[in-house]
This record gives C-alpha cells, structure tokens and sequence, in this order.
C-alpha cells in the first residue's frame, strides 16, 4: 500500500511528464512550420524570372499571416489569446455602443450611438489593417509565452 506522499509524487511526475510531452510536440510542429515556410522560400529563390520571384515573394508574405493563423489556431492556447486580442482591439466598437444601452434615452446615448457607428464603419472598410493588427499582437504574445515556457524545460 503506497502512502499519501508517494501518490502525491507520482502524479507530480505524471503530469510534469505529460507536460514535457506537450511542449516536445509544441516545439516538433513549429519546426515543422518552420520547415515547410524554408521549402516555400527555397522554392520561390529558385524562380528564374527576376518579376515572378518578386511577386511570388510578395504573395507568400501577404499569405503568411492567414497561414499562420490556420496553421497555429488548432492550439487552444492561440485561439483563446486571439479572441482577447480582438475583444481588447475591437473595444473601440463596442464599448460605444455599451454605453450607448447603459444610457439609453439621452443624449449621450445617440452620440454614442454616431461614434460606434463610425468607428465599425471605418473598421469594416477594405484595406483596414484590422486582422493584420490583431494577428501580429497574437504572433508577439505565443511568441512570449513559448520564451518563456521552453525557458522553465531547458
């Protein structure tokens, strides 16, 4: 019969083992994803046509944050600080409009109205780095998390 500590310890180690086996698999897929964007490069470099290199260069990098997104999103992790970050960005429009039912029938309640109606309009536009800024914001805070997480194994 194992005491208390000794269970205690033993799913101490299961689960820091479990741990280490997430981050192992974390680190083989963004290898893997690294890898696969080196083959793109590769195959774009190697594009004779001085014009067709450059524009397929430029799609791959218009391209990149979309992949990076569907590529990156299948973690929970980055889907959770994706929505914060577009709650936080996005708070321009929709805490107007907050303010604008919390102080419905005056005033301030219409002028709130007219500024959320504007902010989401300009936001709604093409050519808005909206997405952009919300996808660089999510890249720079997994990219800190995975710092320090890979940090605490080694």
């Amino acid at each position: 019969m194992f005491s208390i500590n000794e269970k205690l310890k033993r799913t101490m180690k299961k689960s820091k083992e479990e741990k280490n086996e997430l981050l192992r698999k974390e680190k083989e897929r963004l290898e893997l994803y690294k890898e696969k964007e080196k083959q793109e490069l590769a195959r774009i470099k190697a594009i004779s046509d001085k014009h067709e290199r450059h524009k397929q260069y430029f799609i791959f990098k218009a391209k990149q944050p979309i992949n990076w997104i569907f590529d990156n999103i299948k973690d929970w992790h980055t889907a959770i600080i994706f929505m914060i970050v577009f709650l936080v960005v996005s708070c321009e429009v929709w805490i107007p409009y907050l303010l604008a039912i919390l102080s419905w029938g005056t005033t301030f309640s219409k002028t709130m109205i007219g500024v959320g109606s504007a902010m989401w309009s300009f936001w709604l536009l093409p050519g808005t780095p909206f997405i952009l800024i919300c996808i660089s914001l999510t890249m720079l805070i997994k990219g800190i998390f995975n710092k320090i997480r890979f940090k605490k194994i080694k």
